[in-house]
């Protein structure tokens, strides 16, 4: 009988009045001396975390080798990028123009020309070129088919044909200066094009000039009014009479890329001689033919025309300028060859201004440094950047060579700036075209709906996302809302009783986008929503698995996860619901802590401040029926030898906060006061008479629903709120 009661006292210590009849005085004494020392705690649990920081493999993870099992519950499906293990959403594009769907670039959809095709170079070389005027129209430069097209609004389909073709006589013919000689109404190669809503310019690149239009055509086959860089409409050769500044050299040579653009804005024309390595400035739109620029840009002189001036980079020069554009105050220049943007504070409108050189340098760490990802790639890096575009707030450049497109929420002002964020990657680290061999692997041809290969050019409004890659314009509907879901693999605690929770995770958020778990505990068969990442738990069970749903509610904005932990505590010893000890000998795989090592709580601390009713109030923990305090109900003969009393209420206040796991005197008090007021714990140890020091899955039920009727925030956590309020009670 003494031996009996000694080991129950070991592993549940309670603080009881103990009948002495029939009873030793030498056991009541050694009764009491068990009772008060205080490492009397039961063998509870261990604790760990599970921890998924990539989804590529490993440990308790999945590997899948088909990314479509990614896509769990429908949407566009999540993305791992196995260089940077993290989760992005696959955000497909709305549609594609020039394309029938939004998994073939072809040229020309692998047939002959029509109105709703378009072909480019595929190596890196300068083809195609897109703007997107104010009212909606669509101005493309089609390179490889020798004309341009124009959309009179965006379409919202796939394979919509043009309106008008110009260099053509129609949509479906295609050859250099229409097979014959160059004239006002034919084109060779063009490469930009801009209109400023009543004019429409156009770079003729194979004839080394710039194309001016009055009025934007509306028929197809429509002849130019004026000529930059030749003397009339007949001639197409570079620097004709001599480099001067009134000539463009737009090819670098024979089989050698074709470059130039051109933009308009405050009346000012500006064209980027790239050939020339050089930026001309025409203080007013040119209406004559072959007028000379005011102003050059990259060069000394209007009669020099060597990369970088013959030397190395500099503020003031420039390797193949491929892009020119302006916010109307600030000049942006796309510099090529050298791997970087420049800008200008102001326009140049003197030659020592011009001379001066740049103010900013994006892509580089300085003005004297060219090299392509300079010390890797990063947020800050660029590889022959294609293209600008400025919608007022925003700076985009199309990182021709890392695949993706870079946006910064200002327009830099210091040297070296990173991008804020980017578009066609995972992350600032990645280009998905260089991998090796999986899922997450894109090579050329870009047949994937969310992949910036090689874009070309960029367009934002309210509505739509407009990206130029390889034979086609992909338009994203901003209107959209997306969201994608990743189910994990299940993880087995090997403990039949264990508590999970709470979820925890790490995420980049961009403007728009959220990330949101639900938790099983049943195989996947019920899921719960995670509502509370601090304090909810879930169980208890012997296996745990989560989805993350990534959403966003612009069409184009993806979060990033990078990890994501499920904290446990595994009751070894006890099955769930059984009312019998388990004899399950699994142990956690993942850290775990001995009996004696102090306990992790499972919950926060609650507001110090009552703050009202919470809204929502954080969701209490599901059914936790079965529990040390549950199952463990006194033998027979154990209570013949401890009578339980009716509990009275304590004298002393509550100064200490209480939880999940803990093991203290107060935990006793806690569990005498909740009985008293009508929170009683109903049977086994906990219940009246039989109050112990542990804080387990009973008393935990208990303060939920204590703190429910007294409007404090359902968190199972007896902090500052629910002490303040117990002790005003039992005063």
């Amino acid at each position: 009988m003494c031996n009996k009661f000694i080991q129950l006292n070991n592993k549940y210590p309670m603080q009881t009045k103990v009948s002495i009849k029939n009873i030793l005085i030498p056991v009541i004494i050694l009764t009491l001396v068990l009772i008060t020392n205080p490492s009397f705690s039961p063998k509870a649990y261990s604790t760990g975390t599970w921890t998924q920081t990539s989804w590529v493999g490993g440990s308790g993870q999945t590997s899948w080798s088909d990314a479509t099992k990614y896509n769990t519950t429908g949407g566009d499906g999540v993305f791992v990028s196995s260089n940077a293990g993290q989760i992005t959403m696959r955000i497909y594009a709305s549609h594609a123009i020039g394309q029938q769907d939004l998994t073939t670039v072809t040229a020309n959809q692998g047939g002959s020309v029509g109105a709703n095709t378009m072909s480019f170079a595929t190596s890196v070389s300068r083809g195609g070129s897109m703007y997107v005027s104010a009212d909606g129209k669509i101005f493309l430069a089609d390179t490889s088919n020798h004309r341009v097209l124009i959309w009179n609004s965006i379409p919202t389909s796939n394979n919509v044909s043009a309106d008008v073709v110009i260099g053509q006589a129609s949509f479906t013919v295609v050859s250099a200066n229409r097979g014959g000689s160059v004239a006002d109404n034919t084109l060779n190669y063009p490469t930009g094009v801009y209109s400023d809503g009543t004019k429409l310019y156009i770079t003729d690149t194979g004839n080394n000039r710039v194309l001016i239009y009055d009025t934007i055509p509306t028929s197809d086959g429509a002849s130019a009014n004026w000529v930059v860089g030749q003397p009339n409409m007949t001639s197409s050769t570079a620097n004709n009479g001599g480099r001067g500044a009134n000539t463009l050299n737009l090819k670098m040579g024979i089989g050698t890329p074709y470059w130039g653009s051109v933009y308009v804005t405050g009346g000012k024309l500006f064209i980027s001689d790239s050939a020339n390595h050089r930026v001309l400035i025409y203080d007013t739109v040119p209406t004559s033919n072959g007028v000379s620029a005011n102003w050059v840009i990259g060069q000394l002189n209007m009669t020099s025309g060597t990369a970088n001036q013959g030397g190395t980079a500099g503020a003031g020069t420039l390797s193949k300028p491929a892009d020119v554009s302006s916010d109307g105050t600030k000049l942006f220049i796309v510099d090529n060859a050298n791997n970087r943007v420049l800008i200008y504070n102001t326009i140049p409108t003197t030659q020592a201004e011009a001379d001066a050189g740049a103010n900013v340098v994006i892509g580089q760490p300085d003005m004297a440094s060219s090299t392509g990802n300079n010390g890797g790639i990063g947020a800050n890096t660029l590889v022959v950047p294609y293209s600008i575009y400025f919608n007022g707030t925003k700076l985009y450049i199309s990182d021709y060579g890392n695949n993706r497109v870079l946006v910064y929420n200002s327009v830099p002002t210091e040297n070296n700036a990173s991008a804020d964020e980017t578009l066609g990657q995972a992350n600032f680290t990645s280009d998905l075209s260089t991998l090796g061999s999986g899922p997450d692997v894109f090579v050329i041809p870009d047949s994937y709906a969310y992949v910036f290969l090689q874009p070309r050019g960029f367009f934002q409004n309210s509505s739509f996302r407009l990206i130029l890659t390889q034979n086609r314009i992909k338009v994203h509907s901003l209107t959209t809302a997306h969201s994608s879901t990743l189910t994990s693999s299940i993880y087995d605690s090997g403990v039949p009783y264990t508590i999970w929770g709470p979820l925890s995770y790490t995420a980049t958020l961009p403007t728009n986008t959220s990330v949101s778990f639900e938790v099983s505990t049943t195989g996947g068969a019920s899921w719960q929503t995670v509502s509370n990442y601090t304090q909810q738990t879930f169980g208890p069970s012997q296996t745990v698995q989560y989805r993350a749903t990534l959403s966003n509610t612009d069409g184009i904005s993806t979060p990033i996860l990078q990890d994501v932990s499920v904290a446990y505590q595994v009751f070894e010893g006890v099955t769930p619901g059984s009312g019998a000890s388990s004899t399950s000998s699994g142990q956690a795989s993942s850290s775990s802590s001995s009996s004696s090592s102090t306990p992790t709580p499972l919950a926060s601390p609650e507001p110090t401040a009552d703050a009202g009713t919470p809204s929502p109030a954080p969701t209490p923990s599901p059914s936790l029926t079965a529990s040390p305090e549950a199952t463990l109900t006194p033998s027979p003969a154990q209570s013949a030898q401890v009578s339980p009393v009716p509990s009275t209420t304590p004298a002393s206040l509550f100064t200490k906060n209480l939880y999940f796991g803990l093991t203290d005197r107060e935990v006793r008090i806690l569990q005498q006061s909740l009985n008293n007021i009508g929170f009683k714990i109903s049977t086994g140890w906990g219940s009246p008479g039989y109050e112990t020091e542990f804080f387990g899955p009973k008393t935990y039920q208990s303060v939920l629903t204590f703190q429910k009727t007294y409007n404090i925030p359902q968190t199972g956590y007896f902090g500052p709120l629910s002490r303040a309020k117990m002790n005003e009670l039992i005063k």
